[in-house]
């Protein structure tokens, strides 16, 4: 009877344990609810109301709108900066920060760049770079009732000195950031700026690490890769602007209206100040408002104008007809201007599909990464219209932008072209290293347990960095009509109710500055049942958004259809979007070569054309079979930089591209160019 109690305990004991590990891995952890909007008293920014709007506040300065054109001074700080490595992270320590001359071990750097593009010097570095510059402030700059200095994108932190003293400090890399430098300056003196970056991923950053040896799915890129300048900005000045161009019925005839809410930044309190809005159309016609005026009186304060258009015309992949939209403010005698393109169109989602301007519409997408085999992530005007050429002659009308928010001049360009598009934050594979430790097969011991799941979900130091850049993300680029999808995620945890509820907190936090756009995540496809059958996102969500690689990772290309028609038994009232799938294909490479051994793979791939061919193909054959999926994906326009396939057909390349790294196009891009261009004749 002894050993009898002593098993049972056993069993017991065991019980106990394997439901403990497994309560400590899908549950929530740690457990608290989830506010809207998060509000951390350790924050580095912060959430403040105007009359039932939201403002984002950071470094002490509103977060500003994605203008065109300001009529303010501005100074550009491109050029050729000094560059230094410090992978020993003494570059602090040592002073680096006070430097005035640069000295040994200083190298000359364009700013913008990416230094450790591929095939570069610094090819694949990770870690601490040191930048540097001297310059004097134009004399209009330093005119101004204050200076802004903008960096729009700095990998992936980033501390800023002027002149020996720290100005602050960013996290995160692909979203514009600002700072009041005016008593750091010294007006008709040379000034140096120093930045340190840090390009490395840690288990707090977005993108994060989901375990201890995780990169992401592209390439590390690193440094001051986009524009720096400084603006000489007024003492009081509008920061953001939110239109909202609608279509009404006055009369028995159609009318536009724009309604504007403008954000003022007033740092001179009881002054008067004019307002006014004008806008213009390509045939020259002109509608604008009255003058208004008022008294400041609180720091931030939010006005509201409206503009009739006569006759308005919409915008849409056929026609992308676009506005000019001026908004004046005078102070003192003096008008200052902000200038953004608005249009009108309507985006809709219903159970049958995605609605733009009130027509159901198939979206003919591919998606896209910021990567450039001689400039890295760094793109200038000519790379963004050779690609956005090739996708257009390729007859898509969508372009998810992958994984990240992308320069905004790609997403004007992509506007003014007609072309659709999704924008996203680098959200990427929270939750979920143990994937990552699986296909790498690691052993036991190295299993992710403290990222797993809701452990690493909901730690809130992460939550409140990924409400920050979703912020960041909307506030940029809320007016640009091209925009139709906000994607809050890409392939992270999303198992069980708790998962699940977690991206309706994500998308609430979307709400709080734009309530026009469906809100959505991409599910990353395991095929096994008990996990894809376990996912409660599409509650919280607009829109379906699947991953999946059938014909690839596991199984074949046909086991998509299966898959598709449990999402919708699951979710009949919401569409479904297919966001990732397709195959690798060395550039050349065909089924007559034979097997081609390579990584995070299974045996037996060719790593062809003809097959990456025959599984995008028949992807999309499928899905036009189903009423309920309103667009397709494949994965990638390009060949892109990613660590994780040293041993591909291109080293260290993701070799998905329906193009070449170079841009030379694969079996696959002509067949969707087919493809497209029959859907497209058909209407859609």
């Amino acid at each position: 009877m002894k050993r009898i109690g002593r098993f049972l305990l056993a069993i017991l004991a065991l019980f106990l344990i394997v439901f403990g590990f497994f309560f400590y891995l899908f549950k929530i952890y740690p457990c608290f609810e989830l506010e809207t909007p998060l509000i951390r008293a350790d924050a580095d920014y912060e959430i403040v109301t105007v009359d039932d709007a939201y403002v984002l506040i950071e470094n002490g300065l509103p977060y500003p709108t994605d203008f065109e054109a300001r009529s303010y001074p501005r100074q550009d700080l491109s050029g050729i900066w000094k560059m230094r490595l410090d992978d020993k992270d003494v570059g602090e320590k040592e002073g680096w920060h006070e430097t005035a001359d640069g000295g040994d071990g200083w190298a000359d750097v364009k700013v913008p760049s990416t230094y450790n593009y591929y095939n570069g010097p610094y090819t694949g570095h990770q870690g601490i770079a040191w930048f540097f510059c001297k310059f004097r402030p134009d004399r209009d700059i330093a005119d101004s009732g204050f200076i802004r200095l903008c960096f729009e994108g700095v990998l992936l932190r980033s501390k800023v000195w002027i002149n020996g003293e720290l100005v602050g400090f960013h996290e995160g890399g692909y979203s514009p950031f600002f700072y009041d430098v005016t008593k750091y300056l010294k007006e008709g003196e040379e000034n140096v700026i120093i930045v340190r970056t840090d390009n490395r991923l840690t288990f707090k950053s977005i993108p994060t690490k989901s375990w201890k040896d995780h990169s992401p799915g592209w390439g590390v890129y690193g440094g001051i890769y986009r524009d720096a300048y400084l603006e000489g900005m007024p003492k009081n000045y509008i920061f953001k602007a939110v239109a909202d161009p609608k279509i009404e019925e006055i009369d028995g005839k159609e009318a536009g209206v724009v309604d504007v809410q403008l954000f003022i930044h007033n740092l001179d309190l009881k002054r008067h100040y004019i307002i006014s809005g004008k806008m213009r159309g390509k045939d020259g016609s002109e509608y604008s408002t009255s003058e208004y005026l008022y008294r400041s009186k609180d720091k931030i304060e939010k006005k509201t104008l409206s503009i009739n258009v006569k006759n308005p015309r919409l915008w849409s992949p056929d026609s992308p007809y676009l506005y000019d939209l001026t908004l004046s403010m005078k102070t003192d005698g003096k008008t200052e201007t902000v200038n953004t393109k608005i249009g009108f169109r309507t985006v809709e989602i219903k159970e049958d599909g995605l609605y733009l301007n009130g027509e159901k519409i198939f979206l003919r997408g591919i998606s896209k990464h910021e990567d450039d085999p001689e400039l890295g992530a760094t793109l200038n005007p000519e790379i963004i219209d050779r690609d956005l050429t090739l996708i257009e002659d390729m007859n898509a009308n969508f372009i998810r932008f992958a994984h990240y928010p992308h320069n905004a001049k790609e997403l004007r360009a992509a506007r003014n072209r007609g072309i659709l598009i999704s924008e996203e934050i680098p959200y990427y594979k929270v939750g979920i290293g143990w994937t990552e430790w699986f296909q790498e097969k690691k052993g036991i011991i190295e299993f992710p347990v403290a990222t797993f799941g809701m452990k690493q979900l909901k730690d809130r130091e992460l939550m409140s960095l990924a409400q920050r850049q979703l912020i960041e993300m909307v506030e940029r680029d809320r007016n640009n009509p091209a925009v139709i999808i906000w994607f809050v995620a890409n392939e992270t945890y999303t198992l069980f109710d708790d998962g699940g509820e977690f991206y309706g907190w994500m998308r609430d936090v979307v709400r709080l500055f734009d309530q026009t756009r469906p809100v959505t995540m991409a599910e990353q496809t395991y095929d096994i049942p008990t996990f894809d059958d376990r996912r409660t996102t599409a509650d919280y969500l607009d829109i379906v958004s699947i991953n999946s690689y059938f014909g690839w990772y596991y199984g074949t290309y046909d086991g998509v259809g299966p898959h598709l028609d449990n999402f919708h038994k699951n979710h009949p009232e919401k569409p479904i979007f297919l966001t990732e799938f397709g195959a690798s294909a060395g550039p050349g490479r065909h089924d007559s070569d034979g097997v081609f051994v390579a990584d995070r793979v299974s045996p037996g791939k060719t790593y062809s054309e003809d097959y990456q061919e025959k599984v995008i193909r028949g992807y999309i054959e499928i899905a036009l079979t189903k009423d309920y999926v309103t667009g397709v994906c494949p994965w990638n326009f390009a060949d892109f930089w990613c660590p994780w396939f040293p041993n591909n057909p291109v080293p260290n390349y993701n070799c998905k591209g329906v193009m070449s790294r170079d841009r030379v196009p694969k079996m696959s891009y002509g067949s969707l160019k087919e493809i497209y261009g029959e859907i497209k004749e058909r209407g859609n």
